[in-house]
């Protein structure tokens, strides 16, 4: 069977509901300037656009899927604080656990749903 079509990953994947998700409360922006890379929704960031080495270095979710050329200054949109709830099939974790995860996304406010 041929495939149709694909989708890319939508921010409703990841995000359940935010406070005053209109005014962006919850969000703010971080300035990515490192090698070329693509940033996913769902993706965990440090304050500088890194990779968390440890669930402890986690400090934003990203909302937005960017592609970052290398040495420029790259706009993310991250979920930085609570109350949020996003969907525990929704976060990238890369090397890390998803209970280390849920438990350092607690500590800012942001509850992580069980998902299939």
């Amino acid at each position: 069977m041929s495939v149709i079509a694909t989708e890319g990953k939508k921010v409703s994947d990841l995000l359940v509901n935010e406070l005053w998700a209109d005014l962006g409360y919850c969000r703010t922006t971080y300035t990515y300037n490192g090698a070329a890379r693509t940033f996913a929704i769902g993706e965990l960031v440090t304050a500088v656009g890194g990779v968390p080495a440890a669930a402890a270095n986690i400090t934003g979710i990203v909302l937005q899927s960017v592609t970052a050329p290398l040495n420029t200054n790259t706009t993310l949109t991250v979920l930085e604080k609570g109350p949020a709830v996003v969907k525990g099939g929704g976060i990238v974790l890369g090397l890390l656990t998803l209970p280390n995860v849920t438990t350092q996304l607690k500590t800012m406010g942001i509850a992580v749903l069980e998902t299939i």
